[in-house]
């Protein structure tokens, strides 16, 4: 006697469907986790980036400033002031370390906060930034440092503005005594590291994305045919004769 398959009764139709139904909705559930989980990678992994950048300049930073904080706070004497042979030869030796290292401004500030010698003229001596929180933590003795890029909102309050990716490094100096003489603000120009690295780094989280997602995906669609057709095979079948 033939038999063919049943048909669904009323409120059961999506039944008839649910073969292709498991196929396609597990395929676009894994599309959009893949989506998401790379995303979310992607930005992760940049913000490590950038943070691995900032850290790489900030430790360049900090022998610059140590080095040039002994012929700037000599001890016993005042820093120099404007005009005087002193102030002279540390102008030219503070220049002398910008362009090897591809630092671009030097500021120091003495213990009080002031503005006592920038490589960048329009700058007045003896200015002052109260509002300055990485300035603040500098004086109680800790590095501080911020990655700037094109993206980001900068003007430096106010003077100098550079395209491209900028680490403004704060760097605390201290005396023999190892109290806090003053501090060095350091900015590096780090464009060709910045636009080297991130690229290579996004494309190598997508690769291996595609990779790990890819081959998990097809494990687990040979799972989900297999239990398509055992559903398919498991339908009712009805008599016609």
């Amino acid at each position: 006697m033939p038999y063919a398959r049943e048909e669904p009764g009323p409120g059961q139709e999506h039944l008839a469907d649910a073969d292709f139904d498991l196929v396609r909705h597990f395929s676009l559930t894994c599309l959009t986790l893949f989506v998401i989980v790379t995303s979310v990678m992607c930005v992760g992994f940049y913000h490590i980036s950038e943070r691995y950048i900032r850290i790489d300049a900030e430790r360049r930073a900090v022998p610059v400033a140590d080095w040039l904080s002994r012929i700037a706070f000599q001890p016993g004497r005042p820093f120099p002031v404007p005009g005087s042979p002193e102030r002279t030869e540390l102008d030219r030796q503070m220049r002398a370390v910008l362009p090897p290292l591809q630092i671009f401004k030097i500021k120091v500030y003495d213990r009080d906060a002031r503005i006592v010698y920038s490589t960048d003229s329009r700058i007045p001596y003896g200015q002052t930034d109260p509002r300055n929180d990485k300035l603040r933590d500098a004086l109680r003795g800790t590095t501080v440092s911020s990655l700037q890029t094109k993206a980001s909102v900068w003007d430096l309050a106010g003077e100098e503005r550079r395209d491209g990716a900028i680490v403004e490094a704060y760097v605390p100096v201290r005396n023999e005594s190892g109290e806090i003489a003053g501090v060095m603000e350091i900015y590096e120009d780090v464009t060709e590291t910045h636009d080297r690295f991130l690229p290579v780094l996004i494309v190598i989280i997508i690769v291996a994305s595609v990779i790990a997602m890819g081959t998990l995906y097809g494990i687990l669609h040979l799972y989900v045919r297999r239990a398509d057709q055992t559903m398919t095979r498991a339908r009712p079948y009805r008599s016609i004769g």
